[in-house]
């Protein structure tokens, strides 16, 4: 527990949180808080009290509010690739918490929402749900299988293309 004197506490935010990662950080001395419902700026702040480390895998935005409560916080690491729009890097900065993110975390989670995006995008699944869903069925839609298909980027825009 480098850096840190006693026993060392730590805030974890998210539902996704890996249970084997948390049984791993209590195995190695931490306390370990885990928080799986949203917290607003006023619950953030008070659960951050008495806690050395945040590990935010939530919605959360650790505010300067938030953060002033914070007086034994040393670091948060942001579960995902950027952070800044979930902490206030110069609030934490000012009070000496190191901020993190956690790169390549959440890599099988972007890959797999890539796929679902690419399958429902090829097969017209927005569009067909709204028809549904307005009572507007159609029975002339044609949509096409991912097979043969290569994804082609246009600027902002991506789509399946056949070969």
């Amino acid at each position: 527990m480098d850096g840190f004197t006693g026993k060392s506490t730590i805030l974890i935010t998210g539902e996704t949180f890996i249970t084997e990662v948390r049984r791993d950080l209590q195995k190695k001395g931490f306390e370990v808080e885990l928080c799986a419902e949203h917290l607003t700026d006023v619950e953030l702040g008070q659960a951050l009290q008495g806690k050395n480390a945040y590990i935010l895998g939530g919605i959360e935005f650790a505010s300067e509010a938030a953060l002033s409560s914070a007086t034994e916080l040393r670091i948060i690491a942001v579960m995902g690739v950027g952070f800044e729009a979930f902490v206030d890097v110069a609030a934490a900065t000012r009070r000496g918490i190191a901020v993190t993110n956690t790169p390549h975390a959440n890599s099988r989670s972007v890959a797999e929402m890539t796929i679902g995006m690419a399958i429902a995008l090829r097969r017209k699944i927005p569009y067909i749900g709204q028809l549904t869903k307005s009572g507007h069925w159609r029975n002339d839609i044609v949509t096409k299988d991912l097979k043969d298909a290569a994804l082609r980027s246009e600027e902002h825009t991506s789509e399946l293309q056949s070969h």
